[in-house]
């Protein structure tokens, strides 16, 4: 068992375009349906991030900072550029070739994409300015692909491709710098997430892990028995029990406390001790409670329920 506390993203470089809007200028005047993204506090000097997209809700709109006033401005979203760093998994950066971005890695370990569309991911370390070649210190490159479970399969069934990954043991550099080529050769890429972090140890997790989801989607049936469907997202769901040593009962208490009601990765495999890493036990999202039982002096037991983040 461990978890990620999300670090700030320092986006370096993307060579995806913000939108076609224009960038908000608090001299201009708008009309009802002009939109404009946004990328600075309203002091005009300071980034804002996530860069979000604002439509007008009024004529002759002029000097009002939009997210400062939403009787005058709507929320759209952040934009295409940033809507893989706004805290949500189901808005996906799209490009109609790859995705390449750097961010900032300084004391960072772990990095993880959710909400991918794509075939393969090739990721690489510098400790210092990317475009420095002699700064890279590590890389890989992953192939999304799915195992096959069978020789029909193998030759007659669709390609299935996973949608999330979790790297890490990562070396950690002061002044790193993370590099991320997302790659789709059938198709659009697609990006809903990417996060970096530390990665904190806090248990063996035992067996008995309850994975499921929390359906979003829309059931009604009507006064004749006609049932109507309409799918809609779903998110993560796991319950689980892990073990600690009583030694570090404060410690793993603290490390939760401190991410209450925050977005974090928490990853309930034991890597170490088994043969597969099961992606249904990597979740984005956050824990509604925790217990923990001191049963004796050399080991406790924490249970833990984790709800994901769309």
């Amino acid at each position: 068992m461990k978890l990620v506390k999300l670090k700030d993203i320092n986006l370096i470089y993307s060579n995806i375009s913000e939108d076609a809007y224009s960038e908000y200028d608090s001299s201009a005047t708008y009309n009802t349906g002009d939109r404009v993204y946004v990328t600075k506090e309203s002091d005009g000097t300071t980034e804002r991030t996530p860069h979000e997209i604002y439509e007008s809700l009024t004529d002759n709109n002029t000097g009002n900072y939009p997210p400062d006033n939403p009787d005058k401005w709507g929320r759209i979203g952040a934009t295409n550029r940033w809507k893989m760093f706004d805290k949500y998994t189901t808005t996906q950066t799209e490009s109609d070739s790859s995705i390449e971005v750097v961010v900032g890695f300084s004391l960072c370990d772990t990095f993880a994409l959710f909400g991918l569309d794509a075939t393969t991911v090739d990721w690489y370390l510098y400790d210092g300015d990317y475009t420095d070649s002699g700064n890279l210190i590590t890389s890989g490159n992953i192939d999304l692909s799915e195992p096959v479970g069978n020789w029909y399969e193998y030759f007659y069934g669709d390609i299935e491709y996973k949608t999330e990954i979790y790297i890490n043991n990562i070396p950690n550099y002061l002044n790193g710098q993370l590099r991320v080529v997302i790659n789709n050769s059938a198709a659009n890429t697609k990006c809903g997430m990417l996060c970096i972090g530390r990665e904190v140890f806090l248990g063996l997790t035992q067996y008995d892990v309850s994975t499921s989801i929390t359906d979003y989607s829309r059931k009604k049936v009507d006064e004749w028995g006609n049932i109507y469907l309409k799918k809609g997202n779903y998110a993560k769901k796991v319950e689980c029990d892990f073990w600690l040593d009583s030694g570090q009962v404060d410690f793993v208490r603290k490390k939760l406390a401190d991410v209450r009601a925050t977005p974090t990765i928490f990853n309930v495999n034991n890597d170490a001790l088994q043969d597969n890493s099961f992606s249904s036990l990597i979740v984005y999202g956050f824990y509604k409670d925790f217990n923990i039982i001191i049963p004796g002096h050399s080991y406790s037991k924490c249970s833990l329920e984790i709800e994901g983040i769309i």
